[in-house]
């Protein structure tokens, strides 16, 4: 006999799970028992606070002890019936007191407090005081790693609540205990109240969308709390329809949520289906149903394995067994027959919605004690045997069928055991899944074309190489350019040898040449010596101008640990030999601030430099301060904000601006790559912004000079660059970008086919007719890249050398990896609301500096990044690949997959960037040779859902 005791209200839904997950047979019955008063007060929720929303805890004076606990956006589900369903919510979790006010009935004979909190860790406990008095202590035991939100109440003592309109609570946690963990508070006031006739309000932000198997997906906004109803929303009714008038009658109603989620089973194949949501609240009141939304289901029939039992006939126990030993089968569970010999069989019912041609593939499972198995359909064997041993673990793998023609109806599928390896175990089979898909999905391919003007540079050639004279290879990376009082042109710049060493580069470099364009400029003697007594163990980006006779040289200089506090230096010189510097720092100014640039702009010098918005990192800038004198200079203003986050560089490093022709032109570096500097134009000076985009040059570093001639160059010099380069600059360019635009009903994506390979942007349904981002080309674009030499030099791959389309496939082939002998082939294969990326690169040459990484970005639009959805995940290139990771904004989400299959099985990493993640099949820090081939980089499977925080997504990809 098992007894518990469950608290409740004024309901309670009762239920068994029989066996793991409701696979072992029901024998047995069950009493339950109710303890309780005839006349029990009634519980009405009161007030509500939202942990982590400004405007309720404002409201609610919500303080904690510390001066402020951030919340993180997390998604998690509940235990219970509904815990595949995830819920979105912002959660902080305290080691010091928190307080609020909250409202209650003064009509009331007791207060209850109800918490939604992260169970992850168990023996929760906090002193609890009402209006300064003891309360008792608050203590919760449970954890769940796995599911991990949990409600749970407090009673308060009447004598504290008695005859009050409001109360302050407070909370400390008990010393030694975990973190107190909250996302939000819920207060019920118990007492003989009236009549509930309130309704709910009516259910927002409702979205659905279609996936690639035979369901539609809807979520909304959460309305479970006080806000949305006096007593509390106590469940949801979806109702569905194939028109679009959806009425809200019995025969419409499809399902009902305790969550704000619903998963639509079930459906036929590429079918339109409409949707409206309403709340109930626990006294049964109904609130007004939500717009209506839409979504279309794929073109693949998944049938999970564990729903076609009971089986039709076996010759051994055939059972639903959930997961187990380290795998995650599709809906939670498989068929299992669990074979003892040679011969074993068991059939089961299956029926598909239409008649047509289907694409069969089954997933099974691979184990040490797994057979092999023959699947036939109808009678009639189809693919292969496929063999289920697996020396190590437990894990899945597809197995192709071919073509099947099907009639709608009813259909059997058979497995018979045909025997096992030598080395297995046992004549254990496994079935997670079958798909049937047809060959209409709903794809949609057209050709787009832009011509415009453009800034660009043409073929650049090298000018110097510091290596020359020198025992090892070394590099140029920021300088500038300026002619002597022989007119000879000096170039200084910052220099090491390989590899890249910023932090210890304590020296320029001095070279110089009788022309702009001549090639190898002579070395000179090195300028500018680090000195620590100033607070200089680096020295970087000199820029110098002349003004009358004197030279001066702007750099940047900082310590190991001193990045929020950089100094922007000064040294004068009269001959460029002999340098004079100035003790005192001009300024010091944020993260990393540096890269300055100088020009006179009207009757004032301004000069630019890299910066962050804050002292810890922020926005990326191109700030800028004016002065009279080259010496005196004013507060920091700012000529260019990118919306881009983080610390160092980023997108706003090495800034150069023009005037030409009554334009301003902003060159920076480096966005989505080593050697990707932007250049904007504007007429304004001091306001440049991203919109104003009017060339992208490969350059890392980059300088513009005017030679004697009138003629305009562009430099470029880095780690792992082998010098110092000048390009000719043409300022109106016409520049041709094409590709291919692909929609569904799902989603719609722009694949750019030149001047460069990527997926510039894909934007997902939101089931009302709006679209919402989900990739962008914010960081590098989604594609594949090349980085040899040295990290972060980055060869983006090029122009298609030829495309093809099918009806529902693109085929790239022949694209450049930067000026590498590796070309890139890239297949891309659209589902109704996925598809996936593939990628060969083949070698054909020697590079010309070993391979550090080859690899694919996946360009996600969200903020939030991370592993299986962690947002907690290591920092860092980390070993191994995830079964998939996300990128997720506020209302939209995109995850990617990567099934098994590339040449660099053992060097496999990935890496959170911007918005971004990139997996790196080879990572190999230093680099490595590579020698001539064809190398499969593997396969990504990307979906994106309209649902923000969707932590469910990467999970219910195809792999």
């Amino acid at each position: 006999m098992i007894g518990d005791a469950v608290p409740f209200d004024s309901s309670i839904n009762f239920g068994i799970e029989h066996g793991p997950t409701a696979n072992e047979p029901a024998e047995y019955s069950s009493t339950a028992y109710w303890y309780g008063f005839d006349d029990t007060p009634s519980a009405r929720v009161t007030d509500a606070i939202d942990v982590g929303v400004a405007a309720s805890e404002k409201a609610h004076t919500y303080t904690d002890a510390t001066g402020g606990v951030t919340a993180k956006t997390v998604s998690y589900t509940y235990e219970g019936d509904f815990d595949t369903e995830p819920v979105t919510q912002q959660v902080t979790a305290s080691t010091a007191a928190v307080s609020f006010t909250v409202s209650v009935d003064p009509r009331n004979v007791g207060v209850t407090l109800r918490r939604l909190s992260d169970q992850a860790k168990g023996y929760q406990s906090a002193a609890v005081t009402v209006d300064g008095a003891p309360a008792g202590t608050w203590l919760q035991p449970l954890a769940n790693t796995t599911h991990r939100w949990l409600q749970d109440t407090y009673q308060l003592d009447p004598a504290l609540t008695a005859g009050k309109s409001e109360l302050k609570v407070t909370l400390t946690p008990t010393a030694g205990s975990a973190p107190w963990s909250a996302a939000s508070y819920e207060v019920l006031s118990v007492g003989a109240l009236a009549q509930d006739r309130q309704l709910p309000t009516g259910v927002t932000g409702l979205v659905a969308i279609g996936t690639d198997s035979n369901a539609n997906r809807l979520r909304w906004n959460d309305s479970t709390g006080s806000i949305a109803d006096n007593v509390g929303v106590d469940h949801y009714q979806i109702y569905a329809s194939r028109s679009r008038a959806v009425p809200t009658t019995e025969a419409n109603l499809v399902g009902t949520s305790h969550n704000a989620s619903f998963t639509h089973e079930g459906l036929g194949l590429n079918e339109t289906w409409y949707y409206r949501v309403r709340a109930v609240d626990a006294s049964g009141n109904v609130g007004r149903p939500s717009a209506v939304v839409s979504a279309t289901s794929g073109n693949q029939l998944r049938i999970e394995g564990e729903r076609l039992l009971p089986a039709v006939s076996s010759t051994a126990e055939t059972v639903s067994q959930g997961n187990c030993c380290g795998v995650s089968w599709s809906g939670g569970a498989q068929l299992w027959l669990r074979g003892q010999k040679s011969g074993d069989t068991a059939t089961v019912a299956f029926t598909v919605p239409v008649s047509g041609d289907y694409t069969a593939t089954a997933v099974l499972s691979k184990a040490v004690d797994y057979g092999i198995v023959q699947l036939a359909v109808d009678g009639k064997n189809v693919g292969s045997g496929f063999d289920g041993y697996q020396a190590t673990g437990v894990g899945t793998a597809q197995h192709d069928l071919g073509t099947l023609a099907l009639t709608a109806g009813r259909h059997t599928l058979t497995l018979t055991v045909t025997g096992k390896n030598a080395a297995a175990t046992g004549y254990f089979v496994g079935l997670d899944y079958l798909s049937l898909a047809t060959t209409a999905s709903g794809v949609k391919v057209t050709d787009w074309s832009k011509t415009e003007e453009v800034v660009q540079a043409g073929a650049r050639q090298r000018i110097y190489d510091p290596s020359v004279g020198e025992n090892e290879p070394w590099y140029i990376n920021d300088h500038t350019f300026v002619q002597g009082p022989d007119g000879k042109w000096n170039m200084f710049g910052i220099t090491h040898a390989e590899p890249a060493d910023p932090l210890n580069e304590s020296f320029f470099a001095h070279a110089t040449a009788d022309t702009l364009t001549q090639k190898q400029y002579s070395k000179q003697a090195p300028v500018i010596q680090a000195d620590p007594a100033l607070g200089e163990k680096h020295v970087w980006a000199p820029y110098v101008l002349k003004d009358g006779d004197t030279y001066y040289m702007f750099y940047a200089a900082g310590l190991d640990d001193n990045h929020s506090t950089h100094q922007l230096r000064l040294a004068t010189s009269k001959d460029l030999k002999t340098w004079t510097k100035r003790k005192e720092p001009l300024f010091v100014d944020g993260f990393d601030a540096r890269d300055p640039m100088v020009m006179r702009i009207g009757n004032q010098w301004v000069m630019y430099y890299t910066a962050n918005s804050t002292p810890e990192g922020g926005n990326h800038q191109v700030a800028y301060r004016t002065s009279t004198d080259l010496v005196n200079w004013g507060p920091k203003q700012v000529a260019f904000n990118h919306p881009v986050t983080g610390t160092f560089g980023g997108p706003t490093e090495s800034p150069f601006v023009v005037a030409k022709d009554g334009w301003y032109y902003l060159f920076v570096c480096c966005e989505s790559g080593y050697t990707d500097t932007r250049v904007y134009k504007s007429k304004d000076p001091f306001s440049f912004n991203v919109d104003q985009l009017a060339g992208r040059i490969d350059a890392h570093a980059a300088e513009v000079v005017q030679d004697t001639d009138g003629r305009w160059y562009i430099s470029g010099a880095g780690w792992g660059q082998g010098g110092l380069y000048l390009a000719p600059l043409d300022w109106n360019a016409m520049l041709t970008t094409k590709g291919k635009n692909v929609e569904t009903s799902n989603y719609r994506v722009t694949v750019q086919t030149a001047p460069q390979s990527s997926v510039t942007d894909m934007q997902v349904a939101d089931g009302s007719g709006g679209w919402r981002p989900a990739l962008n080309n914010d960081y590098r674009g989604t594609g594949p890249y090349l980085g040899v030499g040295n990290f972060g030099n980055t060869d983006t791959a090029g122009a298609a050398g030829s495309v093809s389309a099918t009806a529902n496939s693109l085929t790239l082939k022949g694209i450049p990896l930067g000026n590498e002998p590796v070309t890139a082939d890239w297949k891309l294969d659209f589902a109704r609301a996925s598809f996936t990326s593939s990628i060969t690169a083949k070698v054909t040459g020697a590079l010309s500096a070993p391979a550090w990484e080859v690899s694919t970005t996946v360009d996600g639009a969200g903020s939030r990044i991370g592993d299986n959805a962690d947002p907690d995940r290591p920092v860092g290139d980390v070993k191994g690949f995830p079964d998939w990771t996300q990128s997720t904004g506020a209302n939209s989400s995109v995850a990617a997959r990567y099934t098994q299959g590339s040449a660099f099985s053992q060097d496999n990493r990935y890496y959170a960037g911007t918005g971004a993640v990139v997996w790196q099949p080879l990572w190999q820090p230093g680099g490595r040779a590579w020698a001539p081939g064809s190398y499969s980089l593997g396969t990504l499977t990307i979906g994106a859902s309209p649902i923000g925080g969707d932590d469910q997504l990467g999970a219910l990809l195809p792999n």
